[in-house]
């Protein structure tokens, strides 16, 4: 089961708005770690790693809360502008994604490096897309774990 951290609550609230009277479904973005141990090495608070640390996902999400919220405003805004002529969904959805990826790597940052299979394991993805996003870097975190394993 995938760790994820969904949506930003102050941006929500401006997003609906944003979408009154209009057909918009809201997308969500989800990041994630999809590696099985990720949740027991991101919950267990007393565990010492030589790096990283556990809350991997959700201090960053905590601290960077107002400066993602405050980027996807910008960004959507600039999107929409007359000189990109992007519909508003579509600029939503890039502006979400740019803000998971930077939530994913400030996270990956945090990982312990003794689980380097888990910081491989790391997604971000639009709401529809997170299973197979999630497969993928499943598969690829799995590789790096068995190799990890056959070199010992």
């Amino acid at each position: 089961m995938p760790l994820v951290i969904e949506n930003i609550d102050r941006l929500n609230s401006k997003l609906k708005v944003m979408a009154r009277g209009r057909s918009m479904k809201l997308p969500s973005v989800q990041v994630g770690y999809t590696q099985k141990y990720g949740l027991y090495v991101h919950e267990n608070l007393t565990a010492r790693h030589p790096v990283g640390q556990a809350k991997f996902l959700e201090t960053p999400a905590r601290t960077m809360k107002k400066e993602l919220t405050n980027q996807v405003l910008k960004m959507v805004q600039r999107l929409i502008s007359p000189s990109y002529k992007i519909s508003r969904e579509v600029a939503l959805r890039k502006a979400l994604i740019v803000a998971g990826l930077r939530l994913q790597r400030a996270s990956q940052l945090l990982v312990p490096v003794d689980t380097s299979a888990l910081k491989a394991s790391a997604y971000t993805a639009v709401e529809e897309n997170a299973e197979s996003a999630a497969q993928k870097s499943f598969s690829k975190s799995e590789e790096i774990r068995k190799g990890a394993l056959k070199s010992k």
